[in-house]
């Protein structure tokens, strides 16, 4: 929204939509998360009001994902996140930061506990190894049960095992605000991140 002084007043003008559709595919990583906040910052920078983004991830490093649950959830501008075959692990948490989270009725959503392998480590190190595994399992519960709303059967399922969900299950829990597909117009740039 642009502002323009009249006679001392401020008055506002709505300027037209500008859109930017982008693809990331990938592990949630220092490096990938560098990218996104690139991209994203570039399309504040020039412009744009909304951010169309295809989001397909496996899962990746918990804090990394946290930070882009977080830089999602601030962003300046419509951020439209989009999973088109599924989203897994801490990807799912950054997934929930988007305002508006959109999936195509085949896509799927994995999620499950912080997970570590034990090998080579010394006994001092698997103890610290549960203490971080302990502190990401608290901040990855909280933004879910922020964010979403499981039946009770779901929560216990997750307790122990991968729990899988469904575009329908997806939006019943409030995961996804809308069933549709990622579908830029004919013509478009599409961006990859």
């Amino acid at each position: 929204m642009a502002e323009h002084k009249i006679g001392g007043l401020l008055s506002s003008t709505i300027l037209p939509k500008k859109e930017v559709w982008m693809v990331f595919a990938g592990m949630i990583n220092q490096d990938s998360v560098r990218s996104i906040f690139s991209m994203f910052s570039t399309a504040t920078q020039d412009g744009f009001t909304d951010i169309h983004c295809l989001f397909q991830s496996s899962g990746g490093v918990v804090g990394d994902g946290v930070a882009l649950y977080n830089f999602f959830k601030t962003m300046p501008i419509t951020v439209r996140l989009y999973n088109v075959g599924s989203i897994c692990s801490i990807g799912v948490i950054a997934y929930l930061g988007a305002p508006n989270r959109v999936a195509a009725q085949s896509s799927t959503f994995m999620i499950h506990r912080a997970q570590s392998a034990a090998l080579s480590l010394t006994s001092e190190r698997m103890t610290a190894a549960a203490n971080s595994l302990v502190i990401d399992d608290a901040r990855m519960e909280a933004i879910l049960k922020a964010e979403i709303a499981l039946p009770e059967t779901h929560w216990e399922t997750h307790k122990v095992a991968d729990l899988w969900l469904d575009a329908e299950e997806g939006l019943d829990a409030g995961l996804i605000t809308e069933i549709a597909p990622f579908a830029p117009p004919k013509g478009e740039r599409i961006f990859f991140i």
